[in-house]
């Protein structure tokens, strides 16, 4: 049975459980309540060990569809009293909106804006995901989705394993800011932010906060916080070392296509040049791991040309192999030409390349590929010394 904490009782009074003591809540036994959705008829349940709640009898037919476990509406009930405790907001708990048939598990009115606060535990389909969204962008309800901390696994102090689901769940609520991934537990009523976020494939750095739910107030939830990027280069030498040296066991259908792409240049990923896989600002909205587009930019674009040749970014897009941008269920921002942009500048500061006009690039010197591994990994190491010495 589906799981509610607010239900219509015979004249049409809205009764929301978790506001109640069970001593208020067991006056209220023998009424008849409905669902307010579907208008059937609902179980008051209220015992010791359970989260009082109603159930309803049949849920065929209710657009609500099935719950989602306990862990999910302890969640949602501790992110609900969190919110009630906060001056200034109006929060309503599973408030059907008619316009767009949809359910938030709290809806929050700041000031004259209104906000979705979703607390998503089970897995579900990206297009629901997205529907659901726009379902509310199109009303003018901000979204803030959070997912069940269960779902993510934190490796160290920057580093988590996060597969595609879970990473569609990066937010960016303003367009100076950078996406933020929000996750709580209700086991341990600690909230966890990742923001400024550097993904390669199921991994992602980046800024990483876990903080007690008590100790954050409703605004602590867009603030996003920057990765220290001098960290970041000495983890991302790790990662260059491993694309050098990783057996071809287990690929993926787009990996699989990259290297029988190289194989046809003849190359092997310890041949290529160390100014391949190198993480830049907004790396994240390109969907395919850095490597692969700076593989194809790079390999196709500059190495081909001499000492002085010119290219124009604005004709090189259409030429681009493995380059497609990130899906987020919600961001303020179209940058699917920043990461590579980025990288172009990046070049430039490192020597390779000079900006004659805003789209125009001459190339400085060569580029070298590398006959051994053990070269690779001796400019890999010089190439991430140049980075950090930079920013000191």
């Amino acid at each position: 049975m589906r799981t509610i904490f607010a239900a219509i009782d015979e004249i049409g009074n809205r009764i929301i459980l978790p506001d109640l003591s069970r001593e208020e809540a067991r006056k209220h036994k023998g009424k008849k309540f409905y669902c307010p959705v579907c208008k059937r008829g609902v179980i008051m349940r209220i015992g010791q060990k359970v989260i009082p709640h109603f159930a309803h009898e049949q849920l065929d037919g209710c657009a609500l569809g099935q719950g989602e476990g306990e862990y999910h509406e302890k969640g949602k009930l501790d992110l609900y009293n969190w919110l009630k405790q906060q001056g200034g907001l109006e929060v309503a708990l599973e408030p059907y909106i008619e316009k767009i048939k949809q359910r938030p598990d709290i809806l929050v009115k700041v000031g004259s804006r209104y906000c979705a606060v979703e607390f998503q535990c089970a897995l579900i389909s990206e297009e629901i995901l997205q529907k659901r969204t726009k379902g509310y962008l199109r009303i003018g309800i901000q979204p803030i989705w959070i997912i069940g901390k269960e779902r993510i696994k934190l490796r160290g102090g920057n580093l988590a394993v996060l597969k595609p689901f879970e990473q569609l769940f990066f937010q960016q609520f303003a367009s100076n800011n950078y996406p933020i991934l929000l996750s709580y537990c209700p086991r341990t009523n600690m909230l966890t932010s990742i923001s400024n976020p550097y993904p390669l494939k199921t991994k992602v750095y980046g800024n990483m906060v876990t903080r007690p739910l008590a100790q954050l107030c409703f605004y602590d939830l867009f603030k996003e916080g920057l990765l220290s990027i001098q960290k970041l280069y000495s983890c991302w030498l790790k990662e260059k070392i491993l694309i050098r040296t990783q057996k071809n066991r287990f690929l993926s259908h787009i990996e699989q296509q990259y290297f029988e792409w190289l194989y046809t240049k003849g190359l092997h990923p310890q041949h290529l040049p160390s100014l391949i896989h190198l993480p830049i600002p907004n790396h994240f909205h390109v969907q395919t791991p850095v490597y692969m587009w700076q593989s194809s930019f790079l390999l196709n674009i500059v190495v081909p040309l001499q000492v002085g040749g010119i290219f124009h970014l604005d004709n090189i897009y259409d030429k681009l192999l493995f380059y497609s941008q990130r899906k987020m269920i919600f961001s303020f921002r179209k940058i699917s030409e920043e990461p590579l942009k980025e990288y172009v500048q990046l070049l430039k500061v490192l020597g390779y390349l000079k900006q004659l006009n805003k789209n125009t690039f001459q190339k400085s010197k060569e580029i070298l590929l590398y006959r051994t591994l053990e070269e690779g990994i001796k400019n890999d190491q010089h190439i991430i010394k140049q980075l950090k010495d930079r920013i000191k």
